[in-house]
């Protein structure tokens, strides 16, 4: 007796092939999103992904570029925060201008600018890494010099890809009329030209780090009214302390 073996029609091998293919391409999306999920997996699991959300939505103001101050926004940034916000004064950077001739309700805050391999150049006497002295010269040739805020704000935004970083300098900031300039954040928040809808945050928290009662106070009444949590953290060495303000609808929990 002849034996007949069937062969399968060729679409029948071609839909097995492009099944494959599929499958293939599958499993590659779903290592590129378990990757990005795994970026924040142990955090998800403490405060699970409302609390991830609300991270993400938040506008983190830094006074003062101090080592406490960067080190305390370095583990907001790590987290994946929306936006940063660092605020320093800096006479070389804006001119040695006056400080009551400035109008703080219309300054805007600048995005963060690249780092570069002139910023990692630390001397051996520095104790804030996210400061690094400023350069002899800049890269692109202008006089003007990187202001403190700026190239701290290099640093921690170059941390993580996910956080949208921004810098202002001001002449002084016991001259800053807080209540406008927090005022005009809340209303039109920085954002980034790349996605401005996603990055632009609705929530305010402001970090004072190392500063004198002569900015904590005007600060402190500020964010009072504008119901702005408000961080003040100060270091001596070894030790530290942090107080935190809270005004209606927030409440501290510690």
């Amino acid at each position: 007796p002849r034996v007949l073996f069937a062969t399968p029609p060729f679409h029948s091998v071609h839909n097995n092939k492009k099944q494959i293919n599929n499958a293939r391409v599958t499993t590659k999306l779903d290592q590129i999103r378990m990757a990005t999920t795994d970026k924040y997996d142990r955090q998800l699991r403490l405060w699970g992904a409302s609390g991830q959300r609300a991270l993400g939505n938040t506008l983190v103001v830094l006074v003062g570029s101090s080592a406490c101050g960067t080190e305390t926004l370095k583990n907001l940034v790590l987290p994946g925060v929306g936006s940063i916000l660092v605020v320093d004064d800096d006479d070389a950077a804006v001119g040695n201008g006056s400080s009551n001739d400035v109008d703080y309700s219309g300054l805007k805050a600048q995005a963060s600018p690249v780092s570069s391999d002139s910023m990692l150049r630390f001397p051996s006497h520095s104790s804030n890494f996210f400061l690094p002295p400023p350069p002899s010269g800049q890269d692109d040739g202008s006089a003007t010099p990187m202001s403190n805020a700026a190239r701290a704000c290099a640093l921690l935004s170059e941390l993580n890809p996910d956080v949208h970083g921004h810098h202002r300098t001001v002449p002084s900031l016991e001259g800053v009329d807080y209540a406008s300039f927090l005022q005009a954040l809340m209303d039109d928040p920085p954002s980034s030209d790349s996605d401005a809808a996603a990055s632009t945050p609705r929530k305010v928290i402001v970090i004072a780090a190392d500063q004198p009662s002569s900015v904590n106070l005007p600060l402190s009444r500020a964010c009072h009214v504008l119901s702005a949590p408000l961080l003040v953290v100060r270091s001596y060495g070894l030790l530290g302390s942090v107080r935190i303000q809270t005004a209606p609808p927030y409440h501290a929990i510690i």
